[in-house]
């Protein structure tokens, strides 16, 4: 399991980070950068789009941090760039959760949420989303005492453990085999919410 974020944000703002990844080509280019590296030259051509408006979401995304180049290649005469998600597949240990400030946790959290948001825009875009009968989506609120907010963690934690453990065991059978791999995001977060007193006054 990775120990920390390659990058940060570098400063935006939530409402520009939320312009960025409202535009659909960006959430695209995001959900890639997440999956592999690339360039624009190669997604230009997977989305039959023109490389100058892809280089253009491209540097967008690179100026807030979101991706990062990773490498440049000579290619006929001139040099082709490869990037990737600044946040990919990311899970900290709990004691390195744990030691990490406020801070770095509400950067970290905001940047998995952002690249969820992105990922989850492109699928519903392209209605991949609905697809299966059988995805999942859920929110659901809650007020409880100490010891419910313990059991929810645990929860979590166990179900996290048990998706790990389920795609490690799927990556075992694919070796050798033809079977189509089935793409697909899976998130899950429980967070305290402040008090409606407390929201409205800033504390």
């Amino acid at each position: 399991m990775a120990t920390a974020t390659r990058g940060r944000w570098r400063g935006v703002s939530d409402a520009a980070l939320g312009a960025i990844v409202a535009h659909p080509v960006r959430c695209r280019l995001i959900a890639v950068f997440a999956d592999r590296v690339a360039s624009p030259n190669e997604i230009a051509r997977e989305l039959e789009m023109p490389v100058g408006d892809i280089s253009y979401h491209v540097r967008t995304l690179k100026d807030a941090g979101i991706i990062e180049l990773v490498e440049e290649r000579p290619v006929r005469g001139s040099t082709e760039h490869f990037y990737r998600a600044v946040v990919n597949n990311i899970v900290l240990e709990e004691e390195d959760y744990e030691g990490l400030s406020l801070e770095q946790r509400v950067e970290y959290a905001r940047q998995l949420f952002q690249l969820t948001t992105a990922e989850a825009s492109f699928s519903l875009e392209t209605k991949k989303f609905g697809e299966r009968a059988d995805h999942h989506i859920a929110r659901v609120p809650f007020a409880v005492d100490e010891q419910a907010w313990k059991q929810l963690a645990e929860l979590h934690r166990e179900m996290l453990d048990r998706m790990i453990e389920i795609c490690a065991q799927s990556d075992l059978r694919s070796v050798g085999g033809d079977e189509p791999r089935i793409p697909g995001v899976a998130f899950a977060a429980l967070f305290e919410m402040p008090h409606q007193t407390q929201a409205a006054s800033g504390d």
